[in-house]
């Protein structure tokens, strides 16, 4: 329940100076921070025989005057000094109140009526004596905005009834928000959580330690200094192990419209009742809210009528009820033995028009006459649920499931030794322990659910009465679980995972609002589904359904949403064969070894696998085998099913088992490769290259092949090499193991060498030289090599009797020994150069070839001019000899062609010999 408190803002006007006002005549606008003094001002008294009229007013017209005296004293006694306080501008106004003597601290505040905003003082004193006076502060206010507090929502979410259930210890989280009808500024948020604790913010949390019922209070207040506020509250309950009723949170019209019935529709009207509290005051109430951990007790929350006082109905069981003392109830009376009356009787009576064709509601029954003795079997408390139709015909609901029986004390009870037997023991859930969990009563029923068939649009009365039999002592009452009362548009429980009620994936779920003559529009995830109107739904997917329905608008209305999940339908993975070594064909399998093949990265706590002879037994779930199995047959086929732990999705694969002999190693030919330029006899193998050969027609999913370096390794599977090794001798033996992969003993391995690691040395090819040539006078840049001379730079020092030195025009022919050019080659490039390789290499390892090349070049001759004779002029003795610089001609001759070089000789054999070349500074002979 929401209560708005309206007060009142302060409005202060700040001023750089005082405004301060003694009492003197006049009309004065002011607001705080000023204040109001008797005529002595502050520092002083008031005088005597004073008749002054002050009046105080705010300074704008929304707002009204505040005077809040932070003490008064005036002169008291039988001619006291009086101060008159008038709620208006003038004395005429109506009087607020008189004041004299040591009154203390109190406000005096313009009312709602004053338009004026202002109040007028008067104060009056004798001739006799004059004391302190008063201190006031002068405030102005406006009325208080219109805040609207809202609990919003809380994790865990509250139950149908608006009640959040908890245990100890659990943590709360709770959100909340506010309307302000002007402004939220400054507003502030509080919780209080009725144990003690608070908080601020608007979303919080809180841990409720202690079982028990809290009021949570959300509060927001925004910035008037009087503090206007508005409240919302939520309750908690926290439970223990035992149940707690509660008879103030709902009304009976509340219990019987919002906790038990679950329909829009349901047309509910004329609620009477009737409990010892309606008929005396003082005696008990029988009728209360309950709610429990839906653990200890069956029903989470609902409605609990008795024979006694029902707030004693909760746990633990301490102490005896009897408490009730008045009258029965003649249809309780109808349902008991000839000649026992009913007293006590509790009853909640209603008229309903259904818009569905049934009805139900669940309910248990308790008494204290479940007691293990005698009691049992004479004393029959009953509780009756009649339905009346239009046509006066009445039904006793609450029977025992395919009889007309009714549910009695007498009727449903374990065997007690007293004689009368164990009626119906199986309707009888259990004793409460002493001072045990979880009600007051010594024991009770398990659920039944009530049913009845109706007609849509026709009006029904309910009538739900507990009575006790034969006397006034020893209580019963029944719980009738919330919302079970169920009169249309309810679509049930959630079908969950979690619940144990889901389906496969594949399989329909049939949704039914039982509001056959209403128009529906279903929804699935909040989104409508199109084309589907009527009350029924199938539902073959996951997802959150409700339906909105509407009945000639006369009712209109939704359901509550209801959860629907789906199992996943397991996938039985692929399982690998089993081969298990043998020598009769005959073993003994562990079937188990491939659980964690068809499951795949499906979780073992989710599913289980068990094998089977046939594919037919696996789907059917029947003749499961027991793991070790042996054979019957080799190879045999096994099938496996995979299904959740309800038994309830499954799937099934098969996969062979066999007793096989053990693995053979084939022959293999050594490992060979080339040596790097080191040529030291160490290189990289591939050992995987020898699998295949080795395994032959045997499968490599089937079987594992491992390389050691002794015989030893191999027997023992110890120390195997990496697949990419490298040797340390050359040559290097390789032992070789070969396992199968379904039975790790099942295995072969070579006692002797399989095959060698063989690094081949390689021939190295060494860059001679380019050879060069002087073109001869045709100047066509052809010349004749012999490339025979290359070989002994080429081979470097390696024996010629062992290698082979060819030479080829490409790359690409030397690399493939294709092409080879002959010894005595003539360049055919143009002009006078070209690029020619050479090949060296072993014949006894062609592959293990080294390769290099160098250039052929045909220098072309220079080209010479004759030049004119060189004269010089003799010295001074005419001998005609004399020196002269040959080099004056070097120009001339060369044609100025820098990159020639210019010799001079005597002779014609010497100058192509370039033999005795003459100085340059010559003196003829």
């Amino acid at each position: 329940m929401k209560k708005t408190l309206l007060f009142f803002t302060l409005l202060f006007s700040i001023f750089s100076f005082s405004q301060d006002i003694n009492m003197e005549p006049g009309v004065f606008m002011r607001c705080g921070p000023d204040m109001f003094y008797d005529s002595g001002s502050q520092f002083g008294g008031y005088g005597n025989d004073e008749n002054i009229v002050t009046t105080i007013c705010p300074l704008t017209s929304d707002q009204f005057t505040i005077l809040k005296f932070n003490f008064f004293f005036t002169e008291g006694g039988s001619n006291p000094d009086v101060m008159n306080i008038y709620d208006g501008d003038d004395t005429t106004a109506p009087l607020l109140g008189t004041y004299s003597g040591p009154v203390g601290a109190f406000t005096v505040s313009a009312s709602g009526a004053n338009t004026s905003g202002c109040l007028t003082v008067e104060f009056i004193s004798n001739s006799t004596q004059s004391v302190d006076g008063w201190e006031a502060e002068i405030l102005c206010a406006t009325a208080c905005q219109d805040i609207d507090a809202s609990f919003d929502s809380s994790s865990p979410e509250p139950n149908a009834a608006g009640v959040i259930g908890i245990l100890p210890g659990d943590t709360v989280d709770f959100s909340g928000s506010a309307l302000f009808q002007s402004d939220d500024t400054g507003a502030t948020y509080n919780w209080d959580f009725g144990d003690g604790e608070s908080a601020t913010g608007t979303d919080v949390s809180h841990t409720f330690l202690s079982s028990g019922t809290y009021t949570v209070t959300f509060t927001a207040t925004d910035s008037n200094p009087q503090g206007c506020f508005d409240s919302d509250t939520v309750t908690v309950f926290v439970l223990g192990p035992n149940l707690v009723v509660d008879q103030d949170m709902f009304t009976v019209e509340e219990l019987i419209e919002d906790v038990l019935v679950d329909s829009p529709c349901a047309s509910v009207s004329n609620i009477i009742y009737s409990t010892g509290s309606t008929i005396d005051p003082t005696l008990p109430n029988g009728i209360g809210y309950f709610f429990s951990d839906g653990v200890n007790f069956e029903f989470e929350d609902g409605i609990v009528l008795t024979s006694g006082d029902a707030s004693r109905a909760g746990g633990p069981n301490t102490s005896t009820l009897s408490d009730g003392s008045w009258a029965g109830d003649p249809d309780v009376d109808a349902l008991l033995d000839p000649g026992d009356t009913s007293n006590d009787a509790t009853f909640i009576q209603f008229n309903f028009t259904p818009r569905g064709n049934e009805i139900t509601f669940d309910f248990l029954m308790a008494s204290e006459e479940y007691n293990g003795q005698s009691f049992e079997c004479d004393y029959s408390d009953a509780f009756a649920f009649l339905l009346t139709d239009s046509a006066g015909n009445e039904t006793n609901l609450a029977v025992i499931p395919g009889t007309t029986t009714p549910i009695l004390v007498t009727n449903i009870h374990p065997d007690n030794g007293y004689g009368c037997g164990a009626p119906n023991v199986r309707y009888f859930d259990s004793y409460t322990p002493s001072n045990g969990a979880p009600i007051s009563f010594d024991g009770y029923t398990v659920p039944f659910t009530a049913f009845a068939n109706v007609i849509p649009n026709e009006e029904y009365t309910i009538k739900m009465v507990i009575a006790d039999a034969r006397d006034s002592i020893y209580d019963s009452g029944v719980f009738i679980r919330a919302g079970s009362f169920n009169l249309g548009g309810d679509l049930g429980e959630d079908i969950t995972i979690a619940a144990g009620n889901a389906q496969c994936d594949g399989s329909e779920v049939i949704l039914d609002t039982e509001i056959a003559l209403a128009n529906h529009v279903w929804y699935k995830d909040g989104v409508v589904i199109p084309g589907e109107t009527t009350s029924l739904l199938t539902v073959t997917e996951p997802g959150t359904y409700y339906a909105e329905f509407d009945i000639e608008s006369v009712c209109s209305g939704s359901s509550d949403p209801i959860v629907i999940e789906f199992r996943d339908n397991p996938s039985a993975n692929e399982a690998p064969d089993l081969v298990v070594c043998s020598e009769t064909g005959s073993e003994e399998f562990d079937l188990t070894q491939n659980d964690d093949d068809v499951l795949g990265t499906q979780a073992a706590t989710d599913y289980t696998v068990t094998y089977h002879l046939t594919e037919q037994d696996a789907i059917d779930n029947v003749g499961a085998l027991v793991s070790p199995y042996t054979n019957v047959s080799n190879p045999q086929v096994i099938w496996a099913r995979l299904a959740d732990v309800t038994q309830t999705c499954s799937d099934v694969t098969s996969f062979t088992i066999s007793a096989a002999l053990a693995p053979t190693i084939n022959a293999a030919s050594n490992l060979e490769l080339c040596d790097d330029d080191s040529n030291d006899g160490i290189g990289e193998f591939t050992l995987s290259d020898q699998t295949a050969i080795i395994l032959g027609a045997q499968s490599a999913t089937d079987f594992e092949v491992s390389y050691h370096l002794d015989a030893t390794d191999a027997e023992l599977g110890n120390n195997a090499l990496p697949l990419t090794y490298t040797n340390t001798v050359n040559s290097q033996p390789i032992y070789v193991r070969v396992t199968s992969l379904a039975d790790t003993s099942c295995y072969s391995f070579s006692a002797a060498p399989l095959f060698n690691l063989v690094v081949n040395t390689r021939a190295l090819a060494t860059m001679p030289a380019n050879m060069e040539i002087c073109d001869d006078a045709s100047g066509d840049g052809v010349a004749i090599f012999d490339l025979a001379s290359q070989e002994a730079a080429i081979l470097n020092g390696q024996n010629p009797a062992v290698y082979n030195v060819s030479f080829y025009a490409s790359l690409a022919d030397a690399q493939s020994g294709t092409g080879a050019l002959p010894s005595t080659y003539e360049n055919t490039s143009s002009p006078n150069q070209q690029t020619l390789y050479a090949r060296v290499e072993d014949p006894a390892f062609l592959s293990c070839y080294g390769t290099t090349s160098f250039d052929i070049i045909v220098n072309a001759l220079p080209v010479l001019t004759a030049p004119t004779a060189l004269e010089v002029c003799d010295d001074g003795t005419p001998d005609g000899l004399t020196e002269m610089d040959l080099s004056i001609k070097n120009a001339e001759i060369t044609g100025g062609n820098p990159s020639y070089v210019v010799s001079y000789h005597e002779t014609l054999p010497e100058a192509e010999l370039g033999d005795n070349p003459l100085p340059t500074l010559y003196t003829n002979t």
